[in-house]
């Protein structure tokens, strides 16, 4: 018996996939709470948490408040996480998609590497594995003079 993808709870997930691999990438510890929607992020002494709402979707909380450089930088990482640019796909030309239908796909992770795509596929194929999700490369863009 097979059983239906869930939908927007996948893509929750491999959002918080992209998240922590990002995090992690940066030097950061990001640690899953158990039965919890939230993550701890710490950094030599300092500790965020960072929480999933879930209305609306998507919504990303970062506690405590307040206006070091290590909360920034926490901040940028996870924007650039959910919203990945060109320059990310220069630097990390390795990226696990989840397919959605044959028009829509949505980037998790990048890495600098297969090896490292490959690895955290495995991972992320245990907690979802009736979702599909497929290895790119995208080569860097040449610079045009």
């Amino acid at each position: 018996m097979t059983h239906p993808t869930r939908g927007p709870q996948d893509h929750h997930i491999a959002m918080q996939s992209r998240i922590q691999a990002a995090l992690q990438a940066q030097g950061f510890q990001a640690q899953k709470q158990p039965h919890q929607p939230g993550w701890v992020i710490s950094h030599g002494n300092a500790q965020y948490r960072l929480s999933a709402s879930p209305t609306p979707p998507h919504h990303w909380t970062l506690h405590p408040i307040d206006d070091s450089p290590t909360r920034q930088h926490i901040i940028t990482t996870i924007r650039t996480a959910l919203h990945p640019t060109a320059i990310a796909a220069d630097q990390r030309p390795w990226a696990i998609v989840l397919i959605q239908s044959t028009l829509q796909r949505h980037t998790v992770a990048r890495f600098r590497n297969r090896q490292d795509a490959d690895d955290h596929l495995r991972a992320i194929r245990r907690y979802m594995p009736r979702t599909r999700f497929e290895i790119l490369f995208e080569p860097p863009h040449a610079n045009e003079a």
